[in-house]
């Protein structure tokens, strides 16, 4: 999706606002001295005012989840799928 809002905190973090009825991608992972230890995807759409929504850690308030890809392998495939689009 495209952000109707956007906000840099610093180099690593920024805080985006979307429509109501955009789709968007949220992904993260974790990593340490060994390599990435935790990935995952969400694909999401961002839900209306008053509407009901599923809370996901860093997005507020929430929204509804159409997908969710943990672990590289599957968090890989389903960038890829998104490429091919």
């Amino acid at each position: 999706g495209r952000p109707a809002h956007a906000q840099i905190l610093d180099r690593s973090r920024r805080i985006v606002s979307f429509a109501p009825d955009s789709i968007f991608a949220f992904a993260r992972w974790a990593s340490n001295d060994f390599g990435t230890v935790v990935s995952r995807i969400d694909i999401v759409r961002a839900v209306e005012p008053g509407e009901a929504y599923q809370t996901l850690p860093f997005v507020r308030p929430g929204g509804e989840i159409l997908l969710r890809a943990d672990g590289w392998p599957k968090v890989e495939k389903v960038l890829q799928h998104i490429d091919a689009v």
